[in-house]
């Protein structure tokens, strides 16, 4: 398993249609899942409109995104190391994660 991954992270937020430059590519080191936790690796991400409203911090059904957030929504993923009984590595999953 690679010690990095990539995500899309806001750079500010968005007014108007959003841009590339509303957005940052990061790479960021891998965390290790704590007690009841998995890691999860993103197989196919949604972009859903609901998903707008997060990106001009404004107030919604959903909390706004924080400058520097994972700009996460809606995902299938792969359980890739669990520290939760309910989860075996190689489980897929779906759910609302970066």
């Amino acid at each position: 398993m690679a010690d990095t991954y990539r995500c899309v992270t806001l750079a500010r937020f968005v007014d108007g249609l959003p841009g590339p430059d509303d957005f940052n590519i990061e790479t960021r080191q891998v965390p290790e899942p704590g007690d009841g936790e998995v890691l999860v690796r993103n197989i196919y991400a949604s972009l859903d409109p609901g998903g707008r409203t997060r990106l001009s911090g404004g107030v919604s059904y959903i909390p706004p995104l924080a400058l520097g957030d994972v700009a996460g929504g809606f995902n299938i993923g792969q359980v890739v190391k669990s520290n939760n009984t309910g989860f075996s590595t190689g489980d897929l999953v779906v759910g609302a994660f970066g």
